[in-house]
Protein backbone atom coordinates (compact mmCIF):
# COMPACT_ATOMS: atom_id res chain seq x y z
CA UNK A 1 0.00 0.00 0.00
CA UNK A 2 1.27 3.51 -0.57
CA UNK A 3 1.83 5.36 2.16
CA UNK A 4 -0.59 8.28 2.42
CA UNK A 5 -2.75 7.28 -0.16
CA UNK A 6 -6.09 8.66 -0.07
CA UNK A 7 -7.60 6.95 -2.82
CA UNK A 8 -9.51 9.00 -5.80
CA UNK A 9 -11.47 12.13 -5.00
CA UNK A 10 -15.32 11.51 -5.40
CA UNK A 11 -17.19 14.68 -4.93
CA UNK A 12 -21.04 14.66 -4.20
CA UNK A 13 -23.39 13.90 -7.35
CA UNK A 14 -20.40 12.37 -9.30
CA UNK A 15 -21.72 9.86 -11.63
CA UNK A 16 -20.10 6.30 -12.50
CA UNK A 17 -20.53 4.95 -15.81
CA UNK A 18 -20.14 1.66 -17.17
CA UNK A 19 -19.94 0.13 -20.36
CA UNK A 20 -22.73 -1.13 -21.89
CA UNK A 21 -21.36 -4.91 -21.87
CA UNK A 22 -18.27 -6.44 -20.10
CA UNK A 23 -16.95 -10.37 -21.49
CA UNK A 24 -15.49 -12.28 -18.56
CA UNK A 25 -14.33 -15.58 -18.88
CA UNK A 26 -15.34 -17.92 -16.59
CA UNK A 27 -12.63 -18.31 -14.38
CA UNK A 28 -13.10 -14.06 -14.10
CA UNK A 29 -16.11 -14.20 -13.42
CA UNK A 30 -16.40 -16.88 -10.47
CA UNK A 31 -13.26 -14.30 -9.23
CA UNK A 32 -15.23 -11.43 -9.29
CA UNK A 33 -18.47 -12.83 -7.31
CA UNK A 34 -16.56 -14.17 -5.17
CA UNK A 35 -14.36 -11.18 -4.14
CA UNK A 36 -17.66 -9.69 -3.86
CA UNK A 37 -19.41 -11.88 -1.76
CA UNK A 38 -15.63 -11.83 0.46
CA UNK A 39 -15.97 -8.06 0.99
CA UNK A 40 -19.75 -8.07 1.79
CA UNK A 41 -18.44 -10.59 4.93
CA UNK A 42 -15.62 -8.10 6.05
CA UNK A 43 -17.81 -5.21 5.79
CA UNK A 44 -20.68 -6.66 7.84
CA UNK A 45 -17.85 -7.64 10.43
CA UNK A 46 -16.99 -4.36 10.10
CA UNK A 47 -20.39 -3.35 10.71
CA UNK A 48 -20.87 -1.22 7.59
CA UNK A 49 -24.02 -1.96 6.27
CA UNK A 50 -24.66 0.54 4.13
CA UNK A 51 -21.78 -0.54 2.00
CA UNK A 52 -22.14 -4.39 2.55
CA UNK A 53 -26.03 -4.10 0.89
CA UNK A 54 -24.51 -2.02 -1.82
CA UNK A 55 -21.84 -5.10 -2.80
CA UNK A 56 -24.33 -7.60 -2.32
CA UNK A 57 -26.67 -5.67 -4.28
CA UNK A 58 -23.84 -5.67 -6.91
CA UNK A 59 -23.42 -9.59 -6.81
CA UNK A 60 -26.70 -10.08 -7.34
CA UNK A 61 -26.64 -7.90 -10.38
CA UNK A 62 -23.66 -9.68 -11.22
CA UNK A 63 -24.98 -13.15 -10.63
CA UNK A 64 -28.27 -12.52 -12.34
CA UNK A 65 -26.17 -11.32 -15.56
CA UNK A 66 -24.42 -15.06 -15.48
CA UNK A 67 -27.73 -16.64 -15.40
CA UNK A 68 -28.98 -14.71 -18.69
CA UNK A 69 -26.02 -15.93 -20.73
Amino acid sequence: MMSGWQGPEVGTGTQVRFARAVVLTKNEAFDACSTLADAERVLLRGRCVVEAARLAALFELVECRLADY
